[in-house]
């Protein structure tokens, strides 16, 4: 199952569920159809929300970014997979990101390759204006 915390799961396949198997494709393009529909009135309320608290300069993808990296700093690539967005996509939104000072990136204590994104102070703050880190950011400012 693959689940965010505070968030309900996705269940695997099951008998009721119209992607188990063999499915018919008329089946998957209707549950495709409802997805898309639900992902579009989910976005109007971010949206909403963003333009009710001022924050005009943000857009929906942007603020599942900093909420994510709320929880736990993260690689890119995780973003993009948790995502789905290719990797081009996702290094839009994090430079636009780092540029506003809502992000930082350090490199990985193991992999040095590899960088992480960090949540900056301002990037909490701005979560905490929306009334989203309340219960789901961290509060101790430092890295995971």
């Amino acid at each position: 199952m693959l689940g965010l915390p505070g968030r309900p799961s996705v269940p695997t396949a099951g008998p009721a569920d119209p992607l188990a198997g063999s499915p018919d494709l008329t089946l998957v393009i209707a549950e495709l159809c409802k997805a898309q529909e639900h992902l579009d009135r989910v976005q109007g309320v971010v949206i909403t929300a963003l333009v009710r608290c001022g924050v005009l300069d943000l857009t929906p993808r942007q603020l599942a970014i900093l909420y994510l990296l709320s929880l736990q700093d993260q690689q890119p690539s995780k973003l993009s997979k948790v995502l789905f967005h290719r990797d081009k996509q996702i290094a839009h939104h994090v430079k636009q990101l780092l540029a506003r000072g809502l992000v930082e990136e350090y490199r990985h204590s193991v992999d040095r390759r590899a960088k992480l994104l960090h949540l900056t102070p301002r990037g909490l703050e701005l979560l905490r204006r929306l009334g989203i880190a309340e219960g789901a950011a961290r509060t101790d400012g430092g890295a995971a």
